[in-house]
């Protein structure tokens, strides 16, 4: 067995705290993650999980490891169905884009419910694309059945979104693919806490 600190004062363990936050800060692939929103500013719009786990992340990096995660604004989402407004899309961009002295670097949107129109995700490449003043990718989250991921994801990449997400692994490494953070490369510890 090893002390800690040696009674013989010999050199013991003393300073190991730094490295292993730094081990920590180096594999953990939630930390690695949240680096990516360094600087940035992102527009989460949505119900489902992945919206809901980019919120959760953001907290956690603002209040457990005390990171900058640049500024994560959280939009309602429109309406599906009956109760959807034309306008309102454009009306949210509208309002974040005067609000923020920088652009929109990333959009992250939710699909909405299969079958049901408008769907969310369609709605804002609509008016994306016809308002030529936010240019931000929009990154599409998909939470309905299996059976419609194929056709969910090639829809809206046809209509110009930047990337498409159907599970956690695929959100994080999108997320880190349209925020450009190419000089944070995936560790094989973290490779391996994604596939699994």
């Amino acid at each position: 067995m090893l002390n800690y600190i040696p009674t013989d004062g010999g050199p013991g363990f003393e300073g190991i705290e730094k490295w292993l936050e730094a081990i920590l800060h180096a594999t953990n692939p939630l930390l690695r993650w949240i680096k990516c929103f360094k600087g940035k500013h992102v527009m989460v719009c949505g119900r489902n999980k992945f919206c809901g786990m980019v919120g959760a992340i953001a907290a956690l990096a603002k209040k457990k490891y005390k990171i900058d995660v640049g500024t994560i604004r959280f939009g309602p989402p429109p309406d599906e169905g009956e109760d959807f407004e034309e306008g309102s899309i454009t009306q949210l961009l509208t309002n974040v884009t005067e609000k923020q002295k920088q652009p929109l670097d990333l959009i992250i949107v939710d699909h909405g419910k299969h079958g049901q129109l408008p769907q969310v995700a369609h709605s804002f490449l609509d008016a994306m694309n016809s308002n030529p003043d936010t240019r931000a990718p929009i990154l599409v989250t998909d939470t309905t059945p299996e059976q419609y991921h194929k056709e969910h994801k090639r829809a809206v990449l046809r209509k110009g979104a930047g990337g498409y997400a159907n599970s956690a692994g695929v959100l994080f490494a999108e997320v880190r693919r349209l925020l450009d953070t190419t000089a944070l490369e995936q560790s094989s510890f973290e490779k391996a806490c994604m596939t699994q």
